[in-house]
């Protein structure tokens, strides 16, 4: 899902894949807990994971700090760029909750309300494609400057 994520991504900035193989292209995804994770690691099931970064020679890895995940790795892709390290950036976020006390008890979402009381369980699937404006075809968003700061639990 997140390879046809990523492909959907590039096709959308309209960007040629071909244009992109070899290229200083940077993979940012962040990655968390996942209820299927011990059935992968520990379970009965073999799968073969075939991971693609042959083709690119940007910085490639997986970022992990909790639920601040997706945004480190937008800010590790924006400052990559901002750096010269790479020209293009693929930022992958799959989000996966786990049940740390953090979901509310009657699963209905109350953000921004004094009743609050955790956040309601969800998966997904998201990717964008960062490049600098100047060489940009189509823009939705443009990052003015990230920072982020991870400090441990506050309540």
């Amino acid at each position: 899902m997140m390879f046809e994520h990523t492909y959907e991504a590039i096709i959308d900035a309209e960007i040629n894949l071909q244009d992109i193989r070899g290229s200083r292209t940077g993979v940012f995804i962040s990655v968390c807990f996942s209820d299927s994770e011990t059935t992968m690691h520990h379970g009965n099931n073999q799968a073969d994971v075939i991971v693609i970064t042959s083709s690119i020679t940007g910085p490639s890895y997986n970022i992990d700090t909790a639920c601040s995940s997706s945004l480190y790795a937008m800010e590790n892709a924006y400052r990559a760029i901002r750096s010269g390290q790479c020209d293009y950036a693929i930022v992958g976020a799959s989000i996966h909750t786990c049940l740390y006390r953090m979901l509310n008890q009657n699963g209905h979402c109350k953000v921004f309300d004094e009743d609050a009381n955790g956040y309601t369980r969800s998966k997904c699937v998201s990717v964008v494609f960062l490049q600098k404006v100047k060489t940009a075809k189509r823009i939705y968003a443009t990052i003015i400057h990230a920072k982020t700061n991870c400090d441990g639990y506050k309540k």
